[in-house]
């Protein structure tokens, strides 16, 4: 039997096809992560490990607050105070962004669960952690990503606030403790304003 060789046609004129509004384009995604509705579902499952093995569940919310300059090389490797130069580009930027976040995965337990979500925010699901356990992570957590970050020729550094929330005292859907870490989030960052 040979093989059809017409060329397929659209039909001529106006229709379905041709009057749907445009699409709006999606915002830029960050390699590596995740959307909402993934972010959400993930979340739902280790809610269901957690009731299925009668554990406990917390989730740990990271954002890069502040990113400001602290010093650039100079000549000969020479540190030079940043008066009166400019903040980093871009791509700078975006470098030290993605080292904090390699540094996140890096430091949590094989069995948590590391998400980012955009350039300066990710989540941590904490299999088996209560609200304790969840503090003392965050604290540790803190400690480790707030600091100066080199990208020749520039230092940057990075200020992180940690959001906290746990199953079930903070609520039993995945929704509930995204929102609630999210506003444990807000709570340290208008303390430190």
């Amino acid at each position: 039997m040979p093989a059809n060789t017409t060329p397929a046609t659209l039909p001529p004129g106006p229709g379905p096809a041709f009057d749907a509004p445009p699409r709006r384009a999606a915002p830029p995604r960050v390699a590596g992560s995740v959307g909402t509705l993934e972010l959400l579902q993930r979340v739902e499952r280790g809610l269901a490990d957690a009731r299925r093995q009668g554990q406990r569940l917390s989730l740990l919310a990271v954002q890069v607050q502040r990113l400001g300059v602290a010093q650039a090389s100079g000549l000969r490797g020479l540190a030079v105070p940043v008066d009166g130069l400019r903040p980093p580009p871009p791509q700078v930027e975006a470098a030290v962004l993605d080292a904090c976040m390699q540094r996140l995965s890096g430091r949590v337990r094989q069995s948590d669960l590391p998400l980012r979500l955009d350039e300066r925010r990710a989540l941590v699901l904490l299999p088996g952690a209560g609200d304790q356990e969840a503090a003392v992570v965050a604290t540790r957590l803190e400690r480790l990503l707030v600091g100066t970050y080199g990208h020749e020729p520039w230092r940057v550094e990075l200020t992180v606030s940690v959001g906290r929330a746990s199953y079930p005292e903070c609520g039993v859907t995945a929704r509930d403790l995204v929102r609630a870490a999210q506003r444990g989030l807000e709570g340290v960052a208008a303390e430190r304003s």
